[in-house]
């Protein structure tokens, strides 16, 4: 209400200053929201804000707003987005926005391993967690220290423009989970004594599961590029990149540190949390499925 309420003040002032249908530069309104506009618009005579840009806005800084495509800057100028979540696509290409999504799966897996840890309390699982966290260091030494090129130019973007964009984060992100769970699939799990069939079938879900991933990878690299976040070379040396600190984590883990699990197992502070090694643990589900049943048929046969 307060908004438009300004809008209407304005669009009085403007009637007393006379019409102005030209501006230079993004339009600001009080009461509408962002949209990609070009460095010269022509106001449409059906929108009321047909005003001057005021001197308190900040060009190419859209801040808020609602749904009619206007940009708003003004007071709250200062305000700016959080890029971890924000990604931006053209208004009506739902390919666009389907990359867009894609995009978000590296902050989703993040916060899916952190509750898997809670869950679980595997010494493995927060093992990958620190390699994933690990990897993003990797890529800001690359982006910022090593090769320190920018990312391309897109002038409908609100943001992006003047940061370094090699190599692509999320590409980098999204091979190195490719690249790490492909090596635990066929090295980590271990088939353990079964009918031939079941093994062969054991063989099939596995590749399934891994060509799942590494189509995940492509289609998340792609979008950057696609999204005009990154260049092909960009996304294809994160690719790269990724891929490499994969497998040499996945090496550092399988040969090194799970022999330190049973250590780091026994200190007070993991006892404590109950954090355990389920490395030597060939089928964890059947595992735990075993265990709770037969710790409830122990409290039944207590209760009786």
């Amino acid at each position: 209400t307060v908004a438009c309420w300004l809008c209407w003040l304005r669009n009085a002032q403007h009637n007393k200053n006379g019409p102005s249908s030209v501006h230079s530069g993004p339009l600001c309104c009080v009461c509408c929201s962002y949209k990609l506009l070009p460095v010269e618009w022509v106001v449409p005579e059906a929108h009321p804000c047909r005003l001057p840009l005021p001197s308190v806005c900040s060009p190419g800084k859209p801040v808020w707003g609602c749904s009619k495509g206007w940009t708003m800057a003004g007071q709250l100028s200062g305000l700016v987005p959080l890029s971890l979540t924000l990604v931006e696509y053209r208004e009506g290409d739902l390919l666009g926005k389907l990359f867009a999504l894609a995009s978000l799966l590296p902050v989703f897996l993040l916060f899916s391993l952190g509750v898997l840890i809670l869950v679980r309390r595997d010494l493995h699982t927060v093992t990958f967690l620190i390699g994933l966290l690990a990897n993003v260091g990797v890529n800001w030494v690359l982006k910022n220290l090593v090769f320190c090129e920018l990312r391309p130019d897109h002038p409908g973007l609100s943001q992006g423009d003047g940061t370094f964009g090699m190599p692509s984060n999320h590409s980098q992100f999204a091979a190195f989970f490719a690249v790490y769970m492909s090596f635990f699939l066929f090295y980590r799990i271990r088939d353990t004594p079964q009918p031939p069939m079941t093994v062969m079938l054991m063989r099939v879900v596995k590749t399934m599961v891994a060509s799942f991933f590494w189509v995940t990878a492509a289609i998340v690299s792609y979008g950057r590029v696609y999204l005009h976040y990154h260049t092909a070379a960009q996304v294809l040396y994160g690719g790269v990149a990724g891929g490499v600190v994969g497998f040499v984590w996945f090496v550092l883990t399988h040969n090194v540190l799970s022999l330190l699990f049973p250590i780091v197992e026994s200190l007070p502070l993991c006892e404590l949390l109950l954090i355990k090694d389920l490395t030597s643990v060939d089928d964890v589900v059947r595992v735990e499925y075993d265990a709770v049943r037969a710790h409830r048929s122990l409290r039944h046969h207590k209760r009786q």
